[in-house]
């Protein structure tokens, strides 16, 4: 966990002092880089570590939440990939706006519609998962969940206030760095959490045995 910290503090720390000394300029290593910038590349990598850490828990503890967890990181790397939340909001925004009157405020309504529908279509899916868990399940379901309340703050709240505050320049770059270093910093939780559950469990399997045979003894 500490190396993805310090790694995703280290893109945080370089993208404000090419925002001081460079003035934007194009860049790969900016938060906000447009294509394929070194910070969005590096949370591709940690969908697909999740997503494979997901999917080796679903095999060793066969508890169907999992199930669950991949489709979720599918989606929110394919989301990434493709920027769908802003061809989303963009689409939502023209049944609101007319092109004349085409913004950065109407794309905030559009992206405010559209985050509407994400949270509640996720609060549905946990709700009725949450119900259908074990009670050995749902204390680690509510640890994922608030982990994954945290991501989507980050995500989807303060990237819809970000999107009103696109043209204000001290705003806009406090805003960029709130909204893409928090979702770093969960990000980066939410792999090292799924990955200490692996090892927990590994070690709870392992001394099972230990246990019987001191018993036996």
């Amino acid at each position: 966990m500490r190396v993805l910290l310090i790694v995703d503090l280290l893109f945080i720390v370089i993208h404000i002092l090419i925002a001081k000394f460079n003035n934007f300029n194009p860049d790969s290593l900016l938060l906000d880089a447009k294509g394929f910038g070194y910070p969005e590349c590096f949370q591709y990598l940690k969908y697909l570590v999740i997503m494979g850490i997901v999917a080796y828990l679903f095999f060793l503890k066969k508890w169907y939440f999992y199930k669950l967890m991949f489709l979720l990181f599918a989606g929110f790397l394919v989301d990434d990939f493709f920027q769908l939340h802003y061809l989303a909001s963009s689409v939502l925004s023209n049944l609101f706006y007319s092109y004349s009157e085409y913004n950065y405020v109407a794309l905030g309504v559009g992206q405010l519609i559209y985050s509407l529908i994400i949270i509640l279509f996720f609060l549905s899916l946990a709700l009725l998962f949450y119900r259908l868990t074990s009670n050995q399940e749902k204390a680690e379901f509510l640890n994922i969940f608030m982990l994954l309340c945290f991501f989507l703050f980050f995500g989807l709240g303060v990237d819809l206030l970000h999107m009103f505050f696109k043209e204000h320049g001290s705003a806009s770059l406090l805003l960029t760095i709130i909204e893409e270093g928090g979702e770093m910093f969960t990000l980066s939780t939410l792999v090292w959490y799924f990955y200490s559950s692996v090892v927990k469990y590994k070690v709870y399997q392992f001394s099972i045995p230990k246990a019987n045979r001191v018993n036996k003894q």
